[in-house]
């Protein structure tokens, strides 16, 4: 997985309504993305699942440090994906 890199994704590729996100299956320490739009997604780790009262993942941002990730986010459980297509079909809308 390429560290601290946004990947680009095809524009043929878009979100979908939040009510039709599909959450993949979630593996902690396993690598995702995440995307906050413009077609790009962002490598990060998945640190923890957070199951009450709506299931959450705690993730890391891939970086170069010695953890590697750096800033940890708390998200929606299906706004990650495992390829970068798939995160951009689950793409976080505020």
């Amino acid at each position: 997985m390429n560290r601290n890199k946004q990947i680009k994704v095809s524009k043929d590729v878009g979100p979908i309504h939040f009510r039709l996100r599909k959450e993949p299956e979630l593996v902690v320490n396993a690598d995702y993305y995440f995307s906050y739009g413009a077609n790009k997604a962002t490598p990060c780790v998945l640190l923890e699942v957070i199951e009450a009262p709506i299931k959450q993942v705690r993730i890391g941002i891939k970086n170069n440090s010695k953890e590697g990730y750096g800033a940890v986010e708390t998200i929606y459980s299906d706004e990650i994906g495992r390829t970068p297509e798939e995160t951009v079909i689950n793409t976080r809308t505020s």
